[in-house]
This record gives structure tokens, sequence and C-alpha cells, in this order.
């Protein structure tokens, strides 16, 4: 994921804000049966350090198979346990999170809330 900044240019504004951000993510959709098993192959060309971002529930039925695949690919990871409010008490937690484990991208796993808290 990239982050690009715009600034505002002369006699020109975007919902009223002077500038904005803009976040460009991988443009791939990737649905398989076990697919977790070989998440580490799909995501080993992002980075070599993920924060992942997932509910309880989702931690304890999946974060196995999916902790495994990262390792065997190199890729160091971190767990968030998301609350389940996308909220920007929330955000600031995971953006901490990113600074202190120094994480290069953001793995969501789980439903809506959490996927969108991800992006």
């Amino acid at each position: 994921m990239r982050w690009i900044d715009y600034k505002k240019k002369k006699n020109t504004c975007l919902y009223g804000y002077d500038s904005f951000r803009l976040v460009l993510s991988p443009l791939v959709y990737v649905q398989e049966e076990k697919l977790l098993l070989k998440t580490g192959e799909y995501l080993k060309s992002i980075g070599n350090n993920a924060l992942v971002i997932c509910d309880n529930n989702i931690y304890k039925k999946f974060y196995g198979d999916l902790h495994g695949s990262l390792k065997d690919n190199n890729i160091a990871n971190n767990v968030f346990i998301f609350s389940g409010e996308c909220c920007p008490e929330e955000i600031n937690k995971i953006i901490e999170s990113i600074k202190e484990k120094k994480a290069d991208f953001v793995f969501g796993i789980g439903g809506g809330k959490t996927l969108d808290t991800a992006k």
C-alpha cells in the first residue's frame, strides 16, 4: 500500500478539503480453497513484516494456518486483535501498533468492519 499526498491547486477544491490522501492497494483479489495455507506466497512481494488485524474469533479459528504460511515465506507477523468497532480510537491504536512493530503492511482477515478498519 502506498500513500500519495495531494495538495490543493489554485482555484480547486475536493469536497471542501485543501489536501487529501489517496490509498493505493494491491489490485489483486484471490479466492480459493485453503487459501490461508498459501497466503504467504501472495504477500511476500509486499513486504516482510505484517501487522495482521483480526477479531478474537477469527484469530482462534484461522490464525494458525495463516501464521504458518507467513512464517514459511519469511514474513514476520504481529497480531492486532480488533475490538469490533471501526472508530478513530481503534484506528489510532492500530497506527501505534504499526509504528511499534515497524510493519511494512497491514493484512486484515475477517468481516466487514475488520476489513474496513484494515483499509
